[in-house]
């Protein structure tokens, strides 16, 4: 008599209470229905996380050199793309919008320590105006990006390059920019 037993089973849609079935066929039926609808959705939430999306793409600004670095597809990693003058950022900026893969312009904004403002700042101002009459439908950010040079000069030591190498022009200058990115892909939503 066990398989005529009477179940209450609580669907995953809207916390319904299902009428008394019976243990049969048409029981596991429902079971493997519910089951699918479970699995599907699981599917669904990890496909949405793990497709590729635009890049992101941060930028740590200098009067010499400008520093940049692009995430990877699914925002979890930067990378370092290179060391740019002015009219070569451009460029480089234009071919990716042209490839469209750029979703978000990250710019280093350089405070004091009293998050006050500075020369450096009202420079990185004037490229921020530039950059947003250049690219007007891409969107651009501020991160903070105070001590990232610091940070991306204690890394290129912990990785053991040479001080030879670690001096090369623009090596600090895109490890800062992987800084400020990496920083802002672990506070992001992955949701895109």
């Amino acid at each position: 008599m066990n398989h005529l037993q009477n179940v209450r089973i609580i669907t995953p849609v809207k916390n319904q209470l299902v009428l008394p079935l019976r243990r049969c066929a048409s029981y596991n039926w429902y079971i493997g229905i519910i089951l699918k609808s479970i699995t599907r959705s699981f599917v669904n939430i990890v496909d949405h996380l793990m497709r590729p999306k635009k890049r992101i793409v941060a930028i740590d600004y200098g009067t010499k050199r400008i520093g940049v670095a692009k995430s990877d597809p699914l925002w979890l990693f930067a990378q370092p793309v290179g060391t740019f003058d002015r009219i070569a950022l451009s460029v480089a900026l234009a071919t990716m919008v042209k490839q469209d893969d750029v979703a978000l312009i990250l710019v280093g904004y350089p405070l004091s320590d009293g998050d006050e403002t500075n020369a450096m700042t009202r420079v990185v101002d004037r490229f921020l105006e530039e950059l947003r009459a250049e690219f007007p439908l891409l969107p651009i950010e501020t991160v903070d990006e105070h001590h990232s040079s610091r940070s991306a000069r204690q890394i290129l030591i912990a990785s053991g390059k040479s001080r030879k190498e670690r001096q090369q022009k623009g090596r600090l200058d895109s490890a800062a920019a992987c800084v400020l990115l990496s920083e802002y892909l672990e506070h992001c939503d992955r949701s895109g």
